[in-house]
């Protein structure tokens, strides 16, 4: 009895727990400020056909900075709410219907990969390029979005 006890008492659940997407009130967004855009960067604008869409998606999004209380997006989050205001996919389905349609981890890499290049040339140095940096999982996030 007392070594169940023991057993039990040795568990303890250090996971954080999960904090709700919680968005910016109405009026306190702002947009992303860019350095330049995606004319300047011809070539890749040209190779990498899906960047443009991605570069007016984060033109039109609101950003506000986190507080103890709320948490940054994830990109699959992002991802979501590319998707669902319209944009296409950043690989897009095959032709033939018979081939292979890529799969929804796929996409995410794909838009993970063009959404980084588009800030690279687009934010450049700008403190807004950091808001898309890896962090340390924790309350105290870098952005919300307003929507």
């Amino acid at each position: 009895m007392e070594e169940e006890k023991a057993r039990s008492a040795e568990h303890v659940d250090k996971r954080k727990s999960y904090a709700k997407l919680q968005y910016a009130q109405n009026g306190n967004g702002r947009n992303l400020q860019p350095t330049s855009s995606l004319r300047e960067h011809e070539a890749y604008a040209r190779t990498h056909t899906p960047a443009k869409p991605i570069e007016n998606f984060l033109a039109n999004i609101q950003i506000s900075p986190c507080d103890q209380h709320t948490r940054g997006i994830t990109w699959l989050e992002l991802y979501i709410l590319y998707r669902s205001r319209g944009y296409p996919k950043p690989i897009a389905d095959p032709i033939n219907i018979a081939s292979a349609k890529a799969s929804p981890a796929k996409q995410i890499q794909a838009f993970k990969k063009y959404t980084r290049g588009v800030i690279a040339r687009s934010l450049g140095q700008s403190p807004d390029a950091a808001l898309f940096r890896p962090r340390v999982p924790k309350i105290e996030a870098s952005l919300v979005l307003e929507l």
